[in-house]
């Protein structure tokens, strides 16, 4: 179960009911502290993922835990081409046509989680990082949606890391 459902249904429950949730979010969160820490671990001892991470790191939007995020659930980060690896995450814009009918561009699939990092990362990048702040900037002002411009952040951010990567170079 979600720490975070549990939370929220601790307000609307009985005293004996609320104690037994307690209980669950307590050994839940304990269970996750466990597995960063094993994480942190395992990345740390290898030298090639300790690299990486910092390199990862590197890009201002981007802390230690979204970096690990993606070194576990993307291992292709840094190995394939930049339209390849937005494709595999599921940020590549796919058209649907139909005889004459052209639909909106839209993205789908890709890996869950990294996908869902990657939009914190972008939430973060867009304030705080000037280049992205500027491309995001530009986006909302030409007149597209901020949902939209987040998910052109997210691609600019994977693309941007995969090549990072592939060079060994820290962003500048």
């Amino acid at each position: 179960m979600n720490i975070q459902a549990n939370k929220s249904r601790l307000e609307h429950l009985d005293k004996k009911a609320a104690s037994y949730i307690k209980k669950q979010i307590a050994f839940a969160q304990k269970q996750l502290n466990k597995i960063h820490t094993e994480i942190n671990e395992l990345i740390s001892s290898s030298k090639p993922l300790s690299n990486k991470r910092e390199i990862i790191k590197s890009f201002k939007g981007i802390g230690e835990k979204i970096a690990n995020v993606l070194l576990i659930n993307l291992p292709e980060l840094g190995l394939i081409k930049n339209k390849e690896i937005a494709s595999l995450v599921g940020l590549a814009p796919k058209t649907k046509e139909s005889g004459k009918k052209i639909y909106k561009a839209y993205i789908s699939g890709g890996r869950f989680f990294v996908k869902k990092v990657l939009y914190m990362a972008a939430l973060v990048a867009s304030r705080y990082n000037p280049k992205i702040q500027k491309f995001y900037t530009k986006l909302v002002n030409s007149g597209k949606p901020k949902k939209l411009a987040l998910t052109a952040i997210m691609r600019k951010i994977i693309v941007i890391l995969n090549s990072m990567l592939k060079n060994s170079s820290f962003f500048a």
